[in-house]
């Protein structure tokens, strides 16, 4: 596969997000849709919540942080940020569960949600890992474009060398240098045989090369 066949891929990489982030975006309302008869609007807008968490946390790392401090080796400065967004999100999880709540209806009463205090730190505790799995991988993906890229580009700095090369060989042989070649092998011919025969190797060798 060549450095020009491997570019005409780059194009898909918005529509894999795209397909990624729409199919964790309506997951959650066909869970709900398959055990309920209705699908109540307030409990879809909650559960979108932590999503739109996690693909700001994504794109945070794959845009802004990864290439601004990972690429730098500024890892104390990249885990730190991303610890404190993470803890951001949390609080931006929790405000967009209590919006959620406010929105039931009279008729809709807002489910219990009183807990221990244990389960509620494991629980923010969990989200808080969540979100720095989505940092990762981030991170990975980023990544790996970059090592992509740098492989691409070391591809297309060795096709120019190999072409550069063979324009070079292209330029030897031309017939005004076989035919000095094979005047100088005539000539060897009449009073050194044996250095006529090593001209003539030399030059099936160059001729085999190109």
């Amino acid at each position: 596969m060549t450095p020009r066949t491997l570019h005409k891929h780059s194009p898909r990489e918005p529509f894999i997000h795209l397909c990624a982030w729409l199919f964790l975006f309506c997951l959650p309302p066909m869970l709900i849709g398959s055990g309920h008869e209705r699908t109540d609007q307030c409990v879809v807008f909650r559960m979108m919540g932590p999503p739109l968490a996690m693909a700001m946390v994504f794109y945070l790392n794959y845009v802004w942080l990864v290439p601004k401090l990972l690429f730098k080796k500024r890892y104390k400065t990249y885990a730190f940020v991303n610890a404190g967004f993470c803890l951001c999100m949390l609080c931006f999880t929790n405000f967009w569960f209590k919006v959620g709540d406010a929105c039931f209806q009279p008729g809709h009463p807002a489910p219990q949600r009183e807990m221990e205090i244990w389960r509620v730190v494991v629980f923010q505790l969990r989200d808080f890992v969540m979100f720095g799995l989505i940092a990762g991988l981030a991170a990975v993906i980023r990544m790996s474009k970059k090592w992509h890229e740098a492989e691409l580009g070391r591809q297309k700095a060795e096709m120019r060398h190999i072409e550069a090369e063979l324009k070079n060989l292209h330029n030897q042989i031309n017939p005004h240098f076989l035919l000095n070649t094979l005047n100088n092998i005539y000539a060897l011919i009449a009073f050194d045989a044996d250095k006529a025969q090593q001209a003539v190797q030399d030059l099936s060798r160059l001729l085999r090369h190109l």
